[in-house]
């Protein structure tokens, strides 16, 4: 079976780098990532999947330059999503299963093979770098601050994990205005709006790296603390700390995005048109701002669509029809896949990916690609056992979520919302045999994936 530029190999599905999409028409171009946190596609109007998203109109912009895909999953946790993207793998087998704590010593092993290594490696070497939000590392794991270095970012601007989190306590709350900003491994306070800093620290990245480069930008927002953003950022009025939280949320979600249309606006234009920009949340809304008619029992950290069914938007010379959708079954982690093709760098050989290549969907929003996709949760991060070990699996219909060996399957007929648990009774014989299919294909790959060696 076709899976889109993979195939079947031990232990998993081998991604086949640069076996998909166009090569390159005048060398690799840039990659620029753009990763929210806590941001559902309830929250991106473009989606019009919700009654009253926050404006959103500059990724709605960059949703009408490129392809927008309906069916993308993250993990339900933001670690978990960050160390799939940076390693085109699923969390069993690098152990990042589940948030990173700021102080649990734990971080993703450097003995993974990095996204920002490989491009450093090829015959055309990128300049890389890493802005905002890390969370894949801890003031006290092995690595501490110089993780980000040590995975492969020439430089890193950002904060260890959440803006509230801190190493050393100092009297103030830490927030989006009072928090500690890591530049190469050094520490230090910042009062500025956390945000503004992220758009600023990777527009000076933009305009200094030499080309071909990649920068990825893990923004904070809109996770908590919501504090109220700069009043010139949105336009939700005079807010303050005690204005109800969802009303804060909407304002940092909006601040994001007017900063977002920020840092595209401030780009050379040639260098722009020499950039593929890929717009990705890092899992579902959580439940403190999700609004009926959506389920707040089915946000983040949720197995249901609410928790793993994230925006992703893709833009950049790839495209051919701009402002279009594609239904095709794809993941964030598969922006590892993607950066190494418009690179034209394969995988190292007998490296086990679960990524694969977007561009095909960029000519072609109705490419063919997976017919199933897979994605996970567990408790605690390392190897197992585990306290909770969550798998999840879709077709282009149903979906299985496993709890702990604990099958149910739902009808996506609806995508956004996963519905009731089904009665596999009675399904009409043609439902049924595809329901079978998908629980052998879910028993056989999870089987296959056994855990990460130790830490």
């Amino acid at each position: 079976m076709a899976r889109g530029g993979g195939v079947w190999g031990v232990g998993g599905w081998l991604a086949v780098a640069g076996c998909a999409g166009p090569a390159p028409s005048a060398g690799p171009g840039n990659v620029l990532v753009l990763l929210t946190d806590d941001h559902g596609t309830d929250k991106v109007g473009a989606y019009a999947e919700h009654p009253d998203p926050p404006p959103t109109p500059r990724m709605d912009g960059l949703a009408s330059e490129g392809v927008l895909f309906r069916n993308a999953w993250a993990a339900p946790t933001c670690s978990p999503t960050r160390a799939a993207l940076l390693t085109g793998r699923l969390g069993r087998r690098t152990g990042v299963g589940d948030a990173v704590q700021f102080q649990s010593g734990k971080e993703l092993p450097l003995r993974e093979t990095s996204l920002p290594a490989l491009l450093a490696s090829g015959s055309a070497p990128y300049a890389t770098a890493a802005v905002g939000k890390w969370h894949l590392s801890a003031y006290n794991s092995t690595s501490a601050v110089d993780h980000p270095n040590l995975l492969g970012f020439q430089t890193f601007l950002g904060s260890m994990a959440n803006l509230y989190d801190a190493d050393v306590p100092d009297g103030q709350a830490h927030s989006y205005f009072h928090w500690e900003k890591i530049t190469d491994g050094d520490v230090r306070k910042t009062d500025d709006y956390a945000t503004t800093v992220t758009v600023d620290d990777a527009l000076e990245q933009i305009a200094t790296l030499p080309e071909p480069w990649f920068v990825y930008v893990a923004f904070n927002a809109p996770h908590r603390p919501l504090d109220p953003p700069p009043e010139h950022l949105h336009t939700q009025g005079a807010l303050t700390p005690d204005s109800p939280e969802g009303m804060r949320y909407r304002a940092v979600v909006e601040a994001l995005d007017t900063e977002i249309g920020r840092l595209l606006d401030e780009m050379d234009p040639e260098v722009r048109e020499r950039t593929t920009v890929l717009l990705a949340g890092d899992n579902g809304t959580p439940s403190h701002a999700i609004l009926e008619p959506w389920d707040r029992s089915r946000g983040k950290q949720t197995p249901f669509e609410g928790g793993i069914n994230v925006p992703l938007i893709v833009a950049g010379p790839d495209v051919q029809t701009p402002g279009s959708e594609s239904a095709a079954l794809v993941h964030v982690m598969d922006v590892f896949s993607t950066a190494l093709d418009i690179a034209g760098i394969e995988a190292p050989e007998g490296l086990v990916l679960d990524s694969e290549s977007l561009r095909p969907y960029l000519q072609d929003p109705a490419a063919p690609g997976r017919e199933v996709l897979f994605t996970e949760r567990f408790v605690p991060v390392g190897p197992p056992p585990y306290n909770i070990d969550w798998r999840m699996t879709r077709d282009d219909r149903f979906k299985i979520i496993d709890r702990d060996g604990e099958v149910g399957v739902f009808d996506l007929m609806g995508r956004h919302d996963d519905g009731e648990l089904l009665d596999l009774d009675v399904l009409e014989s043609e439902q049924r045999a595809q329901v079978d299919a998908l629980l052998t294909v879910h028993a056989s790959f999870w089987s296959s994936v056994q855990g990460p060696a130790p830490f």
